[in-house]
């Protein structure tokens, strides 16, 4: 999906993606070629990428349209919110209806979804997205928002705990009825 996007996004002056990745799966004359055009950079540690992710302009979560793929991805939540949001900047989740990166792009307003595998799908709505200030700037502040609720490092801290506790509770509970 990302070997196309970056494809198609090389014939789009307009757009400056950037596919910060560990590895790929691409050809090695395709990644020099997205090397040399400042598309693939590769896999930087977290503190450098912060970096970059200070300077983008919005952000793009994938997941795969595959059918095989369907269990993993209308059950997993990509970790990228939490990365991504706490800038304020406009989520693109270019995901099936079904995923879970949809649903809370959908239902917490903080990402504009493509549910579209095409590559021209995603880099229109992108392209949309970008010649409308208005929208621009809504969902950048939605993005923010669920920063400091939905996925506030402490919320979700204190769920965690809270959780725990009570599987604590519930096993301490049951050990005494056994005894």
């Amino acid at each position: 999906m990302l070997l196309a996007l970056a494809r198609e996004a090389r014939h789009r002056p307009q757009l400056r993606l950037q596919i910060f990745a560990a590895g790929n799966d691409w050809p090695s004359d395709v990644v020099k070629t997205m090397q040399a055009a400042g598309i693939y950079m590769g896999f930087l540690p977290f503190k450098e990428l912060k970096v970059f992710m200070a300077a983008a302009d919005a952000f793009l979560t994938v997941m795969s349209f595959e059918k095989a793929e369907e269990p993993f991805v209308g059950t997993s939540f990509t970790t990228k919110w939490l990365d991504y949001a706490p800038y304020g900047r406009p989520i693109i989740a270019w995901a099936p209806a079904y995923s879970t990166a949809s649903g809370f792009a959908r239902s917490t307003g903080a990402g504009v979804v493509v549910d579209d595998p095409s590559p021209e799908a995603a880099l229109s709505t992108i392209e949309n997205l970008m010649s409308n200030p208005a929208r621009w700037l809504e969902a950048g502040s939605a993005s923010a928002r669920v920063a400091a609720q939905e996925l506030c490092p402490e919320r979700l801290h204190g769920l965690l705990c809270a959780q725990l506790q009570a599987l604590v509770e519930k096993r301490s509970t049951h050990c005494r009825s056994r005894d």
